[in-house]
C-alpha cells in the first residue's frame, strides 16, 4: 500500500526539506536572480526576524537571491553570529536549487550551533530525501539528545521509525508529539500511518475520523482514511472516500488507481480498465498500473497495446527493483562509492541535477580517483547551470604544471 501522502503532510507542516551536505568550501558561483527551486508555502528560517538581516530577508523575497546573498555575506565580514548567517545562507542555496552547498550550510550550522537541533532537523528531512537513512538516524537522535521535549525531534524519531521495518517503535515518540499538539492533523495521520503499516488499521480509523470531523474536505486526511478502510477489510467505505477524492480532484492519482483496484476486484473491467488509463495518463509510473492494465488490454481486445504496456512494465519494474535496493544497501553501506554512484545514475536519468550534483561529490569524497564521476559531475553542473563550477572539478584533476598555484 502506498503511504507517501503522510511523509509529505509531516514534512510540510513541521520542517523544510533539505539534502546533504558535502563540499566544504564557498561556492564561486552566484545564484542569478529568479525563482528556481522556490517552495512558497515554506517559511522562511528564524534568522530572518532578527532585524540584522531585514535588508536581505527583503531581497529574498523578492527574489533577489544573487543579491541577498551578497548582503548576507557582507554581513559576514562585520562579525555577525554564523548562527544567523549559515542558516540565511542555506535558505539561499535552498529557494535557488543549490543542494549540494545549501547542505554545506546546514552542516556547518550544525557545528556552529551544537546545541540547537533545528540544523539538525533540516539534515535529517533531506537525508531521508536522498534515501540516505543511516546518517538520517544519526542526526535525528542527535536532535532528540538535544531536545528530547521538543516537537520536531520527536515527530523526526516517529518518521523514522514509520520509515523502518519496526514500524511501532515510532508510536511513543508520535504519542509524546501528540500531547504536546493533541489537535495537530499531521500528527494525527503519522500515528494513523504507523498503526496502519504495523498492521492495526483498525486502530487507525476512529484518529483518521477525528481528522476528517476537523477538516472534511482536506484530500490528505481522506486518502488516509480510504487506505485505513483498505487495510481493515472495509473495501465499500473506502471505494466511497476514493470516488469523492476524485469528484473534488479528477487528477488524483491514487484515487484513479484504487477505484481501478476495486473495480477489478468486483469484476467491472470497464470500470477498471478507465481508472488504469486515467491513472497511466497522470503517471505510468505509479505502482503496477502498466501491468495491470497491459493485462486487462490483452484479455478484452487490444492485444498489441497490452503488449506495449508490458514491455513497458517491465522496464519499469527493473529499474524500479534496482533502485529499491540500492536504498535499502545504503542502509548498512552508507561509505559505499559504488552504491552512491548508483544513486547518481538514476538522478541523472530523471534530470534530478541538483540530487546528482549531491550523490557525485559524495562519490568522489570517498572515491577521488573514481573513473568516471569527476566527468558525470561537471556534467550534472553544467546541465544545472554552473559551468563556472563544471569547469572547475575538471582542473582539479588536472596535473599542475611547474610554476603554476593554483
Amino acid at each position: 500500500m502506498k503511504l507517501r501522502w503522510v511523509v509529505a503532510c509531516i514534512m510540510a507542516a513541521t520542517y523544510f526539506f533539505y539534502h546533504i551536505s558535502i563540499a566544504s568550501a564557498q561556492p564561486k558561483a552566484v545564484p542569478q536572480n529568479g525563482n528556481a527551486g522556490s517552495s512558497p508555502g515554506v517559511a522562511l528560517p528564524a534568522c530572518f526576524d532578527n532585524p540584522v538581516l531585514s535588508e536581505a530577508k527583503r531581497m529574498l523575497i523578492s527574489g533577489e537571491f544573487a543579491n541577498t546573498l551578497r548582503e548576507i555575506q557582507r554581513l559576514a565580514k562585520t562579525g555577525i553570529s554564523l548562527k544567523l548567517i549559515l542558516p540565511a545562507q542555506a535558505e539561499v542555496f535552498r529557494q535557488t536549487d543549490y543542494l549540494d552547498r545549501e547542505l554545506q550550510q546546514l552542516y556547518n550550522w550544525s557545528l556552529a550551533d551544537p546545541k540547537n537541533e533545528e540544523p539538525q532537523l533540516r539534515l535529517f528531512y533531506r537525508y531521508f530525501d536522498l534515501g540516505w537513512t543511516a546518517e538520517a538516524a544519526k542526526v535525528s537522535e542527535r536532535a532528540y539528545q538535544i531536545a528530547p521535549r521538543s516537537t520536531g525531534p520527536l515527530t523526526a524519531k516517529a518518521i523514522y521509525f514509520y520509515r523502518s521495518d519496526e514500524p511501532q517503535r515510532g508510536l511513543p515518540f508520535v504519542d509524546s508529539a501528540l500531547k504536546l499538539h493533541p489537535n495537530s492533523e499531521s500528527l494525527i495521520n503519522l500515528k494513523a500511518s504507523i498503526l496502519i503499516k504495523a498492521h492495526q488499521s483498525a486502530n487507525a480509523i476512529p484518529f483518521l475520523q477525528q481528522n476528517i470531523a476537523r477538516n472534511p474536505r482536506s484530500l490528505p486526511n481522506q486518502e488516509a482514511l480510504a487506505n485505513a478502510y483498505l487495510q481493515s477489510g472495509k473495501p465499500t467505505e473506502a471505494g466511497s472516500i476514493f470516488r469523492q477524492l476524485q469528484l473534488q480532484n479528477p487528477a488524483h492519482i491514487e484515487a484513479a488507481y484504487q477505484l481501478g483496484l476495486l473495480a477489478q476486484k468486483k469484476g467491472d473491467y470497464k470500470e477498471a480498465i478507465h481508472q488504469f488509463e486515467k491513472t497511466v495518463r497522470l503517471d505510468i509510473k505509479h505502482n503496477n498500473v502498466a501491468f495491470l492494465l497491459g493485462q486487462l488490454y490483452l484479455t478484452h481486445g487490444k492485444a498489441e497495446d497490452g503488449r506495449k504496456l508490458l514491455a513497458i512494465f517491465k522496464k519499469l519494474d527493473a529499474n524500479t527493483r534496482t533502485y529499491n535496493q540500492t536504498i535499502v544497501q545504503l542502509r548498512t553501506r552508507p561509505k559505499d562509492a559504488a552504491l552512491h554512484y548508483k544513486m547518481a545514475q538514476f538522478h541523472l536519468g530523471s534530470a534530478e541535477y541538483s540530487k546528482a550534483i549531491v550523490e557525485l561529490r559524495r562519490v568522489l569524497e570517498l572515491q577521488p580517483i573514481h573513473p568516471s564521476a569527476r566527468q558525470e559531475l561537471a556534467k550534472a553542473l553544467n546541465e544545472h547551470g554552473r559551468a563556472t563550477e563544471a569547469r572547475e572539478v575538471m582542473d582539479a584533476a588536472r596535473p599542475q604544471r611547474p610554476g603554476t598555484h593554483r
